[in-house]
């Protein structure tokens, strides 16, 4: 496997309804602005590498527009913030992946397609070399469960999708190894990134937008992505916003970072300003761990029909929700309602006490 300079983005977002101009125009300074970064920051790389051409830049969660104001939101206010994928945005992005040959990836909501209507993904995404969609993930813990967004899981339309886990949680192949993507809350449940390790990933692409800006929310961040990564013995590609004060989180988190696969931080940007950090991954020492013989070789050790026992026998998000509503969530109180009334159920059954 060729040895991959990897880029993690850190920009700042600006939202249309800060700086008052229309969504279709905001969207299009943002992508203007990030092609620029893109060009810099491949330069900057290059230079700080010796002469290493970037072969992967990733960007973060709802980089596209933002996700709208907080506590405002509703269907309605999704779905304008949503972008075909591919589309506009893409295309603009991938002809900057053509020109330096390199992959992007990154996450943004998705405009329903006919069949699904009423159903916004947020999708995270990968372009190729040759400026095309390569592979896209639909965020498994999205929407509802959140009890902030008005997304959707292919869980929530369980009976109306594929079970196929290769679907579910894609890798794509690349020269540099196996990549795979989880987007932000996903990052809290670590059998997102273990499927995508069982599916063959090794490197953890996690697009994302972590508003935890005090120290201790710093930490955490810092926590989830070494955790990721020591348990699937794989690499961890981390972004996050910068500080935008035209947006809905100004005081961002920032600490883009890349983790190897012992659970070190190899880069880490320091604060939450408009940057990027880089680092050499190199998948063969990935493959040589999980070929070893070592305690530590997670992969090879774990007892699946012990686990999935349990998961069997346990309900806590209900699969097809949405189906069974026949309808989507409208507003924050339809949500928290379902969220209780989860909780009810899981307190009745004994999970929760």
């Amino acid at each position: 496997m060729k040895k991959l300079l990897a880029v993690a983005v850190q920009p700042e977002v600006k939202a249309h309804y800060v700086t008052g101009k229309s969504v279709k125009d905001q969207r299009k300074e943002n992508i203007k602005h990030y092609s620029k970064l893109i060009d810099d920051y491949v330069l900057s790389a290059e230079h700080r590498t010796g002469g290493e051409k970037p072969g992967l830049m990733v960007f973060p969660e709802n980089f596209v527009g933002g996700f709208g104001a907080q506590r405002l939101r509703t269907w309605e206010s999704t779905l304008e913030l949503s972008i075909s994928i591919p589309g506009e945005e893409t295309e603009a992005l991938g002809k900057k992946a053509k020109e330096h040959g390199l992959y992007i990836a990154g996450a943004n909501n998705e405009l329903p397609n006919k069949e699904l209507p009423e159903n916004i993904y947020l999708t995270g995404f990968i372009i190729d070399p040759d400026g095309k969609m390569a592979m896209k993930y639909h965020k498994v813990n999205a929407g509802p469960s959140t009890g902030i967004a008005f997304t959707t899981s292919p869980h929530d339309i369980w009976d109306r999708v594929s079970h196929n886990p290769k679907e579910l949680f894609p890798t794509l192949e690349t020269p540099y190894g196996y990549f795979g993507m989880y987007v932000c809350y996903d990052s809290h449940f670590p059998e997102v990134a273990r499927c995508l390790a069982l599916n063959g990933a090794e490197i953890l692409i996690h697009p994302s937008q972590w508003f935890g800006h005090t120290y201790k929310g710093i930490d955490y961040w810092r926590l989830r992505n070494r955790s990721r990564a020591i348990e699937n013995d794989a690499y961890v590609i981390a972004t996050n916003w910068a500080a935008s004060p035209q947006s809905e989180y100004p005081f961002g988190a920032g600490h883009a970072m890349i983790v190897d696969y012992l659970g070190d931080i190899i880069e880490e940007i320091p604060n939450n300003q408009e940057s990027f950090c880089c680092a050499m991954i190199d998948v063969n020492a990935v493959r040589e761990k999980r070929d070893s013989n070592q305690a530590e070789n997670y992969l090879k050790s774990l007892r699946t029909e012990a686990y999935a026992a349990v998961y069997g026998s346990k309900t806590c998000w209900e699969p097809s929700l949405l189906s069974q509503r026949g309808s989507r969530f409208h507003n924050y109180e339809d949500l928290w309602a379902q969220n209780n009334k989860i909780k009810a159920r899981l307190k009745k059954e004994g999970t929760l006490h």
